[in-house]
């Protein structure tokens, strides 16, 4: 799948983002994807699950990027989640609702 590129002021923010922590482009529809539907818990977990893998890849491969800088700072996983989520979430979502909500590994879905 090729990223799409779009003028949609919420693509080209998340496309930044995404640019920003070295999520390959093919991937970046996903971010735009889940960004709108943070709220709810599976696009939660899939964001969460994503940032697992990409942490990983990282951490065996570091690149120039947000991620592998975050890991060098010895973030957790829990926070290097949450702060992707903020970044994710739109805006106006965050003024709405508040921070983010992310589980850590070992919670279960409520």
């Amino acid at each position: 799948m090729t990223a799409m590129f779009s003028t949609d002021p919420d693509f080209l923010r998340t496309a930044v983002v995404c640019a920003t922590l070295g999520v390959p482009q093919d991937d970046w529809v996903l971010f735009w994807r889940w960004a709108d539907g943070l709220a709810e818990n599976k696009a939660l977990d899939e964001l969460n699950s994503y940032v697992d893998v990409l942490v990983a890849a990282r951490c065996f491969r570091p690149a120039d990027d947000a991620v592998s800088r975050l890991i060098a700072l010895d973030w957790t996983d829990d926070e290097i989640r949450r702060h992707v989520a903020a970044l994710v979430a739109k805006p106006e979502d965050e003024r709405s609702r508040g921070p983010v909500t992310v589980r850590g590994r070992g919670d279960t879905a409520a």
